[in-house]
């Protein structure tokens, strides 16, 4: 492929020549040096053809090498557009929307700079959204941890035939823009974008959702490769600011059901999603008086709530029983004591592998495809 002149700084992308692209790739990147060969490396060997690929890399000011990876890749290939943005932005909301204002393509995947895709994972998604005249496809993952690889227990045979439509349960789908294919339409046309929140990809996703005809669902096909170990978000120290965005992002999915008229699917979306905001308290390292505020905070968005929340996990709900009783003190305490063992990898580790709804697979041909790719 011809080169092409890289960007330094943000510049639009009108000035591009017109391409017949399936797919617009939006990749927000920051400081993914040691991530991002291997994740390019894997799209240009996507069985689609790398030509029906337009490749969107947005880079948040890393600091690292990223930039220098991303400028040699696009010199190669005139179908990887990098997008450099002046100003850090601190998550990877702005650099989404910045790559499905600049894409070109019929359909939108979001894929995250440290996580991979097996080889047929685009032409897989795209396929069944054509044959299904689909506006968004989503399907399972593999979770990769170390060098481990797992899948729902309940996926006896990777299977990319088997195919679900359900509306009522659309809603339901796991929480996350990566392992979707979107109708780029679904998004323009209801001017849907990334809000400067945590949790902002679960309520992009449930928007589109939402405003879908159709939704697919490809429950035994696992083309998307998450790397668990490599997440910054589940290991760091979580700041004020960060758990407040989190509990905008509460508010946001909240009042996305209420203006859609769905009040009726709250308390179960939050029964899904408020563990979620117990760990990032966990992981909160402010002082005690803070904490109080922010468990105050949980505690009068609870109350906004028409219903009983009741969770899954026994302990989260003899934690949360305790927060409407506003006895903060006992939970605190115990906050700090699963706090500790949260922190501690090898407890994590133990009860991934035991306790959760997955299984360890030896996928002798995912590591040989993996080991190819990486020859590209």
């Amino acid at each position: 492929m011809k080169s092409r002149k890289t960007f330094e700084k943000e510049q639009s992308i009108d000035d591009k020549m017109e391409y017949n692209y399936k797919i617009s790739i939006i990749i927000p990147t920051y400081n993914r040096e040691k991530y991002l060969k291997n994740l390019i490396d894997s799209l240009i060997a996507q069985t689609i053809g790398f030509d029906n690929l337009e490749v969107i890399l947005v880079d948040d000011c890393s600091t690292d090498n990223s930039k220098s990876i991303i400028k040699n890749y696009a010199s190669k290939y005139n179908n990887i557009k990098p997008i450099f943005l002046e100003k850090n932005t601190g998550n990877p909301s702005i650099p989404r929307n910045k790559g499905i204002e600049h894409s070109t393509s019929p359909y939108i995947l979001f894929i995250d700079a440290d996580d991979n895709i097996l080889p047929d994972y685009c032409s897989t998604l795209y396929e069944t959204a054509i044959n299904e005249k689909a506006d968004v496809v989503n399907c399972e993952h593999i979770r990769k941890m170390k060098n481990s690889y797992f899948i729902l227990k309940s996926i006896e045979k990777i299977d990319k035939t088997f195919i679900e439509e359900n509306e009522d349960d659309k809603l339901y789908l796991r929480g996350t823009v990566w392992g979707n294919l979107f109708k780029k339409s679904i998004i323009t046309e209801n001017r849907l974008k990334f809000e400067d929140t945590l949790l902002e990809d679960s309520v992009f996703a449930k928007q589109c959702y939402i405003h879908s005809d159709k939704v697919l669902k490809m429950p035994k096909y696992c083309g998307y490769i998450y790397q668990v170990d490599n997440n910054e978000s589940l290991t760091h120290n979580v700041s004020l600011t960060e758990f407040n965005k989190f509990i905008e992002g509460f508010e946001t999915l909240k009042n996305v059901l209420i203006d859609n008229k769905l009040e009726n699917h709250i308390v179960e979306m939050m029964n899904i999603h408020i563990p979620m905001l117990f760990f990032m308290f966990f992981k909160l390292k402010v002082n005690k008086k803070e904490k109080k505020r922010c468990l105050e905070k949980i505690y009068k968005f609870e109350k906004s709530i028409n219903g009983k929340i009741t969770l899954k996990s026994k302990p989260l709900n003899i934690l949360n029983n305790y927060l409407l009783k506003e006895q903060y003190s006992k939970v605190m305490i115990i906050s700090h004591i699963c706090g500790l063992i949260y922190e501690n990898q090898h407890v994590k580790n133990f009860f991934f592998k035991n306790y959760s709804n997955i299984k360890e697979i030896e996928l002798k041909i995912l590591m040989k495809v993996e080991n190819e790719i990486k020859k590209v």
